[in-house]
């Protein structure tokens, strides 16, 4: 069991963590010295400090650091399964995959009943693009702990990849069957309400999977992918206004990048090129594809769909400007004709009553 880390430490043990992990000192007896918590016993030989220290550090996103701090702990006890499982998950977080795999493998083998490490180990292997082996791991958790609810979602999203909806439909609903747990990206339940919404879409059912995603959304508005996918749903279904908007809220979120994902931004600003694109908005259309493509390169749809909106453009006729409208101006000349018409016809008319009297 990992003891209680009090939040008050923070300061000080991230100071502290600094000294030790980049100066390789353990003794930390005049750094306490110096500061106005000397009463703290922060246990620096202890592994568990470290343990909880790099959890700290890995929810505050310093994620280098709370590696070096899961892997002092290893080195002061090598069997500590918690370093191991931090260590992973933090090694997952930066798309280090291989040896977020090695790490999760070294936690199975000491703790061969660690449901979270079976679990990590699955997410690792599924972003690996190896969910056949995923399935193993989420099964293995599952088999140790049938109440652990992100291992259910992760294993609807393995299923899924392999295109089998069914069975990723009955994983999904297990998972929201059970409690939620939060996680770092998102919780269990959003990813599960997400993956049911990708699987109903997948089987054509689009106005399902757009109250799915609606309903992830509100249990947790900060997730970028989910507005991506509602968007896209959207979209399909020529629900253009809507679609912008949803792209948009997605832009209005944290920029979500992980290792050879395309970024949440990039694909909003591609999905929001398509709509202005279907709109008839072409030369708009092509800044928002060239846009994703400045922000990350990899997003190839959006170079696709720049090229073909550039190749449109090309064949669509010039629009002729139209003309200003003139006022027509009389010249002296016209003036003149006017003038002497009137004239020939007043004489006329003159010379005929003289006729008539006469």
């Amino acid at each position: 069991m990992v003891r209680a880390f009090s939040r008050l430490t923070i300061p000080v043990a991230l100071a502290l963590a600094s000294t030790v992990l980049i100066t390789g000192c353990d003794d930390a007896s005049e750094i306490v010295a110096s500061s106005s918590t000397k009463s703290l016993d922060l246990e620096l030989n202890d592994p568990t400090y470290y343990v909880n220290l790099g959890t700290e550090l890995r929810a505050s996103q310093k994620l280098e650091a709370a590696i070096a701090a899961y892997r002092k702990a290893i080195q002061i006890d090598f069997r500590n399964v918690q370093a191991y499982q931090g260590l992973g998950s933090t090694l997952y977080d930066q798309g280090r995959l291989e040896e977020a795999i090695a790490t999760y493998g070294r936690a199975v083998q000491i703790s061969v009943d660690n449901a979270e490490a079976y679990c990590g180990l699955g997410n690792a292997l599924l972003e690996q693009k190896r969910p056949e082996e995923a399935i193993a791991a989420y099964h293995r958790a599952i088999q140790i702990n049938p109440t652990l609810t992100h291992a259910y979602s992760g294993l609807g999203n393995a299923l899924r990849e392999l295109k089998k909806f069914s069975a990723a439909i009955n994983a999904y609903q297990k998972a929201l069957s059970l409690p939620e747990v939060k996680g770092t990206t998102a919780s269990a339940h959003t990813i599960a309400y997400v993956g049911l919404g990708r699987s109903l879409h997948k089987q054509g059912k689009s106005e399902e999977a757009i109250a799915l995603y609606r309903k992830a959304i509100s249990l947790d508005s900060r997730y970028a992918v989910t507005y991506l996918y509602l968007g896209d749903t959207l979209f399909n279904q020529k629900r253009l206004e809507e679609a912008s908007r949803t792209y948009r809220k997605a832009l209005n979120l944290p920029n979500l990048k992980k290792p050879k994902l395309i970024s949440s931004h990039a694909l909003a600003h591609n999905g929001l090129g398509l709509v202005l694109q279907r709109q008839g908005k072409t030369h708009l259309a092509i800044g928002e594809y060239q846009q994703a493509l400045k922000l990350d390169l990899s997003c190839e749809v959006a170079g696709e769909n720049l090229r073909r909106a550039k190749r449109l453009l090309a064949k669509q006729p010039p629009k002729l400007k139209p003309q200003p409208k003139q006022k027509s101006k009389q010249t002296l000349e016209d003036v003149s004709n006017v003038s002497w018409v009137l004239l020939l016809r007043s004489l006329k008319t003159v010379g005929t009553a003289r006729t008539t009297v006469d």
